[in-house]
């Protein structure tokens, strides 16, 4: 494996900072000529109120609930897409009558489910469901999608090889401790050479 050099990564670090400053002077800009920090504060301004709310308990409390909330949201989500992309793969008419609603779902501004999501239910369960809303269609249409693509013959049932080395031996017969090594002047273990054969 090769390891990056120092050249090519302050040249990645240059174009991410100069595109970071850039963005934050057009933010600094506009706030300076809308004037109106309570539309669109400066960016001085959010990080020294940022600052202020992190210093407190109840900030990092808040964060940690809402985070707990949104990742359930999405796993649960996920797997409900995943299980109905399988499903609806296997039988077309269902595909047909779900579809429409996951169309609406995905071309819906996120903004409209807050609205009525604010109205119908209880704020704390709010984070969770529009996470879940957006995940949905993402992951059921790609889902759809590779599984349409791929071949019916990859799609059968197959046997997987794990093999698995022994434990007073490695697959490659360098200390790790070195780091990164060249695949040519590194020797394969007898475990490796068995593997691959």
């Amino acid at each position: 494996t090769s390891t990056t050099s120092p050249d090519l990564f302050m040249k990645r670090f240059l174009k991410y900072l100069l595109i970071v400053l850039f963005w934050l002077g057009l933010w600094w800009a506009a706030a300076a000529i809308v004037n109106l920090p309570l539309i669109l504060p400066s960016p001085a301004a959010v990080l020294i109120k940022l600052g202020q709310m992190s210093a407190t308990s109840l900030f990092w409390r808040v964060m940690l609930v809402s985070s707990v909330r949104v990742l359930i949201g999405i796993m649960i989500s996920y797997l409900a897409a995943f299980t109905l992309a399988l499903i609806c793969h296997r039988v077309k008419f269902l595909y047909d009558f779900f579809m429409p609603a996951i169309s609406i779902i995905k071309t819906t501004p996120v903004t409209s489910f807050i609205l009525i999501a604010f109205v119908l239910m209880h704020r704390d369960l709010i984070p969770g469901l529009i996470a879940a809303l957006i995940v949905f269609p993402v992951v059921f249409s790609n889902t759809i999608e590779g599984l349409s693509a791929a071949r019916p013959e990859l799609l059968e049932n197959t046997i997987i090889i794990a093999p698995q080395c022994p434990t007073d031996d490695q697959w490659v017969n360098t200390p790790w401790e070195y780091g990164s090594y060249s695949v040519d002047e590194i020797p394969e273990s007898n475990a490796l050479n068995t593997a691959l054969k």
